[in-house]
């Protein structure tokens, strides 16, 4: 089972480290490969993600991983992952009770 990629949340951890450093939009993405501020904003607000390179950029510009930046702390990913399991198992349960009845 694999967990869905939340671009909003991924847009609000990249958004965290630009602010953290201190960085406009214009002067983060000169620092990913020349990104207009425009594709910047994109990745914050969710609408769209960097591609590999760039997530691995921003990364080290946070001092994190790439896993962190798709996924949030592992406590985040456990309890979105034991939420995405319960809501199968009771999909499950309903299926079979309605068999059963």
């Amino acid at each position: 089972m694999f967990l869905d990629i939340d671009k909003k949340a991924i847009g609000a951890r990249i958004k965290s480290i630009r602010l953290e450093k201190g960085l406009t939009l214009h002067e983060f993405g000169n620092m990913i490969g020349g990104a207009d501020r425009s594709i910047a904003s994109r990745w914050e607000r969710g609408v769209s993600l960097p591609n590999n390179e760039r997530l691995k950029t921003i990364a080290e510009i946070g001092g994190t991983t790439v896993d962190f930046l798709l996924y949030g702390s592992l406590d985040d990913y456990a309890r979105r992952l034991l939420k995405e399991l319960e809501k199968e198992l009771n999909e499950d349960d309903s299926i079979n009770k309605g068999a059963i009845d």
